[in-house]
């Protein structure tokens, strides 16, 4: 039997928690608050000193492929010119940035898997300790699992890069390729306690196409902030895992039921 406020959601039947009932469930639980201060603390400083160096060799290697306009060219094509290449420009401190921040992800994937269990535990209405800790077995077995994820998100990423250098359709195609991957970074911790291999993951975002956008938007909007993108995710992913915990379970569950009950009814 369903305990919890995962119930309250399921019986109103609603399928997704917004930011705000996220962040008032976040806020009631202790050991939630606990934690993320004690892993925001780790990956920023990871991703700020990846994106340092990141940033620099990316600045020092990639430029843009047309040349500027001379002086005798159209007010419009200087516009169109340094409208790409602001946006040109823009995305490639945004890789920078992911880059960075996939390290720093790969490196506390299992202080995130933890977090992501707490929530769903509290989620369920169980109760959680302050005090427990993840055990050595299952940091393993969470290195293990988020390896194949970033090692396929890193080769995603360059692919993006490169797509960047394409005029108009460029920075369109790598906003929705980072969006879905920051979509994919969150779920992967849930999805993952469930057993599903990564084919699953990438078919469940590509079913569920609002979420996916809901969901990898957020971290996409603070890569595009200067200087300071580092400081704030830090500050934010662990309540985004949180987030994503939230929807995913509840979906899931949702679908469960929905399931359930066509069943039932045509067995009657």
């Amino acid at each position: 039997m369903q305990h919890g406020l995962l119930a309250t959601y399921t019986k109103a039947e609603r399928t997704s928690v917004p930011f705000s009932d996220s962040l008032l469930f976040f806020k009631k639980q202790r050991p939630l608050i606990v934690w993320t201060i004690f892993i925001l603390l780790v990956i920023f400083l990871i991703t700020l000193l990846f994106f340092s160096l990141f940033t620099r060799y990316i600045e020092m290697n990639f430029h843009f492929i047309i040349t500027e306009p001379g002086s005798d060219a159209s007010v419009f094509w200087n516009i169109l010119f340094w409208l790409m290449n602001g946006l040109f420009s823009l995305f490639l401190k945004v890789f920078a940035f992911y880059f960075s921040f996939l390290i720093a992800y790969t490196a506390t994937a299992p202080l995130y898997q933890f977090l992501s269990v707490m929530t769903e535990d509290l989620f369920r209405g169980k109760k959680v300790k302050e005090d427990s800790v993840p055990e050595f077995e299952e940091i393993m077995g969470d290195y293990i699992s988020i390896f194949p994820l970033s090692f396929m998100l890193f080769a995603v990423l360059v692919v993006a890069l490169i797509a960047n250098f394409i005029p108009f359709f460029g920075p369109i195609l790598c906003f929705i390729v980072l969006c879905f991957s920051s979509a994919l970074l969150l779920i992967a911790f849930p999805a993952t306690r469930l057993g599903w291999e990564m084919q699953q993951k990438i078919e469940w975002l590509i079913k569920h196409p609002v979420d996916t956008f809901r969901l990898g938007l957020f971290p996409l909007l603070i890569s595009f902030i200067p200087v300071i993108s580092p400081f704030i995710m830090g500050i934010a992913s662990p309540f985004l895992v949180v987030h994503a915990t939230l929807n995913f379970i509840l979906k899931e569950e949702s679908q469960k039921i929905l399931a359930a009950t066509v069943q039932t009814k045509n067995i009657s």
